[in-house]
């Protein structure tokens, strides 16, 4: 039996690359590989954050050493810092490796960087057999950066989807973001967006709901300013049923973002067939076609997000044809399981290649 030994976050800790990790090794509980995971964030304080990555580092040479491919998921900043002495480890002792960029920002990162920073890190990167990217744009992105490195594209898969999409039955409409309640994700553009909807849509049953961990106290306070406060749901970070519930009774998902990967929240939404309201960045454009199965608008511009949504809080027919075309598309394209065949296919490529990945998932 191949093992493979997954270096990120906790399998319980919040946010897109634990649920990836999560469906990861459930899909690959009947395959040919054994997974093993290795934690080196966890929710909590700093004094705990320190502890996991300290004990990972501590338990690092032994789990790689046992072995026979690394799979580093791994964000930009601190997270891609944290991997940075593991990536070495797993080289060192010979290991066939694998960096999984998740996130929308790490070409910005690389490119912040001085020349001499950038030189390392890429050097680094480049020690990976392959890099995973989650979408066409991210790897056109980071290109320019691990020059003759191998990488390929394997989109998340949707770890969320009802057999059946039930109908609603209850007055008023919902609208719903997921995720971490911060600027960069837009939900302060969204709650003035909601305020001039809720000026045009004077009906008590349109609702917004935010539910994430982040800046709730700015988010209840703005939603006061706005005269708004009792229309806007903050339930706070959802768990996995409650979360398939959220999905079930919204009507409508939003999520606009200045910066994103392939978000999961999008690919969830579209599984519950909610038509989509999205900005037009990092992976998004790969899931979601622009009056398909959503509408764009541009970051931070609160007037065409205002529009798009009560667009859609008008058209009922509207929301039920995109909300079928992406669930469609995720049941097509998003499945777990024709994620993971993907990730079979290149973790056989890998060992079967001696030195580089065949290039044959997602080159087009």
């Amino acid at each position: 039996m191949v093992k493979i030994l997954y270096i990120g976050p906790h399998e319980s800790a919040r946010g897109g690359i634990a649920s990836v990790i999560q469906t990861c090794t459930r899909y690959l509980a009947d395959s040919p590989f054994s997974v093993r995971c290795l934690a080196t964030v966890k929710d909590g304080n700093r004094l705990k954050k320190l502890l996991v990555v300290l004990k990972a580092y501590i338990r690092a040479p032994f789990e790689i050493m046992r072995a026979d491919i690394i799979h580093i998921h791994t964000a930009s900043w601190n997270s891609w810092r944290r991997k940075i002495p593991l990536v070495i480890l797993a080289k060192l002792q010979g290991r066939k490796l694998v960096i999984h960029i998740h996130g929308g920002g790490f070409a910005d990162f690389l490119s912040s960087m001085s020349r001499c920073r950038l030189w390392t890190n890429t050097r680094i990167l480049s020690q990976a057999d392959c890099i995973v990217c989650l979408s066409a744009s991210r790897r056109a992105e980071l290109a320019r950066y691990l020059h003759a490195t191998p990488t390929v594209t394997l989109p998340n898969p949707c770890r969320f989807i009802p057999k059946e999409v039930e109908v609603k039955c209850r007055p008023g409409l919902q609208i719903l973001f997921t995720g971490l309640i911060d600027e960069s994700k837009g939900v302060f553009d969204l709650i003035k967006a909601f305020a001039l909807v809720t000026a045009l849509c004077p009906e008590e049953g349109l609702k917004l709901v935010l539910a994430g961990k982040g800046k709730v106290d700015a988010c209840r306070e703005l939603s006061r300013e706005c005269g708004i406060e009792d229309k806007v749901l903050l339930p706070g970070w959802l768990g996995s049923s409650e979360l398939r519930a959220a999905y079930a009774d919204a009507d409508i998902y939003c999520l606009p973002s200045y910066v994103e990967g392939v978000p999961m929240g999008v690919l969830e939404a579209m599984a519950f067939a909610l038509p989509i309201v999205a900005c037009p960045v990092g992976g998004v454009p790969d899931v979601v076609d622009d009056g398909v199965h959503g509408l764009f608008v541009p970051p931070g511009d609160i007037d065409s997000l205002a529009f798009a949504l009560k667009r859609l809080v008008d058209n009922e027919a509207e929301r039920t044809t995109m909300g079928g075309a992406g669930r469609k598309r995720v049941l097509t394209e998003y499945s777990p399981q024709r994620a993971y065949a993907e990730l079979e296919q290149l973790y056989d490529s890998l060992l079967a290649s001696g030195v580089s990945v065949r290039p044959t998932i997602g080159n087009a």
